[in-house]
C-alpha cells in the first residue's frame, strides 16, 4: 500500500466534503486561485509573449491583454476576501467576460504566431480552457452552480474512497521466511 496515494486520497476526500457542505467557500477559494493564475498570465504575456513577434499591432494587443489580465487577477484575488455576495456574483460574470475577450485576443495572437512559424498547440488549449471556464463562471453564482459544485464534491469524495479501497486491496503481500536452507 502506497502511503502517499492514501494520504492524497484522504486529502481529496476532505476537499470533496468541503465542496459538498460549503460550496460558496469552495467557489471563493477557486476564484482566488484562478485570480492568481490570471495575474501570473498577465505578467507572462507582457514579459515573454509580447516580444515573440516584432509586429507593433501584435505587441499592443498582447500588452493590452497582459494589463487586463493583471487588473482582473488583482480583483479576483482581493474581492472575494473583501465583499458581499452580490459583488462576488458580478465579479464572476466579469471574469467570464474577461475570459471571452482574452480568448479573442489570444486567437488573433495565435494567427500571427502561426504565420511566423511557431507552434500554436499549447496556446490553443488556453483558448479552449478560457471559454469553458467562462461558461462555468456564468452558472456558478446561481443555485444550479452550487448544485453542480455539490455533485462534483460527491464524485470527488467517492473517487477518493475508491482510491483508498483500491490501495488497500492491492497492497503487496510480503511473506517472511522463518529460515532459509542452502541446498548446495
Amino acid at each position: 500500500m502506497r502511503k502517499t496515494y492514501v494520504g492524497l486520497s484522504i486529502l481529496l476526500f476532505l476537499v470533496g466534503l468541503v465542496m459538498i457542505f460549503s460550496p460558496e467557500g469552495w467557489i471563493k477559494a477557486c476564484v482566488i486561485i484562478i485570480g492568481f493564475s490570471i495575474l501570473l498570465n498577465g505578467f507572462y504575456n507582457i514579459i515573454k509573449m509580447r516580444v515573440l513577434l516584432v509586429n507593433p499591432f501584435f505587441q499592443k494587443a498582447i500588452l493590452v491583454r497582459g494589463i487586463l489580465s493583471i487588473l482582473v487577477g488583482i480583483f479576483a484575488v482581493l474581492l472575494p476576501l473583501l465583499v458581499a455576495k452580490l459583488v462576488f456574483s458580478v465579479l464572476l460574470y466579469g471574469i467570464a467576460v474577461y475570459l471571452c475577450i482574452a480568448s479573442v485576443i489570444q486567437g488573433y495572437a495565435l494567427y500571427k504566431i502561426k504565420d511566423a512559424g511557431f507552434s500554436i498547440a499549447p496556446y490553443l488549449y488556453e483558448i479552449v480552457f478560457s471559454i469553458v471556464l467562462a461558461l462555468v463562471f456564468i452558472f456558478i453564482p446561481t443555485e444550479v452552480g452550487k448544485s453542480i459544485v455539490r455533485i462534483f464534491g460527491i464524485i470527488v469524495s467517492l473517487a477518493a474512497i475508491g482510491f483508498i479501497i483500491y490501495e488497500w486491496k492491492s497492497k503487496p503481500y510480503i511473506i517472511q521466511a522463518e529460515s532459509v536452507e542452502d541446498i548446495d
